[in-house]
């Protein structure tokens, strides 16, 4: 299974293998506020020497088969932090990407 990433600060697209293989990041679930929920990404911006949003997924339900939103979005949450072996309730609060 492979989803598309929308980019913080330009809004390009990352699909989840590739975003997989970006060092530096830490992922949540974050409940929308309106429907479904996202899976959020962030990436420590040592320019900054902070963490900053770097992408997002949105989940509406049925992505994954015979799922809610709520699942599918904690499935890719789970499969990302594997791989990064973080998680972090601060992600929603944090500044977009910014190469500056």
């Amino acid at each position: 299974m492979n989803f598309n990433f929308r980019l913080y600060g330009n809004l390009d697209y990352i699909d989840l293998n590739t975003l997989k293989e970006v060092e530096g990041c830490i992922a949540r679930t974050e409940n929308s506020g309106s429907e479904g929920y996202y899976t959020e990404v962030a990436r420590w911006n040592p320019k900054v020497n902070k963490f900053q949003r770097y992408a997002f997924c949105k989940f509406l339900g049925g992505e994954i088969e015979d799922t809610d939103a709520l699942t599918c979005a904690n499935k890719i949450t789970e499969e990302l932090n594997k791989v990064w072996g973080e998680n972090s309730s601060l992600i929603h609060y944090l500044e977009p990407w910014s190469e500056e």
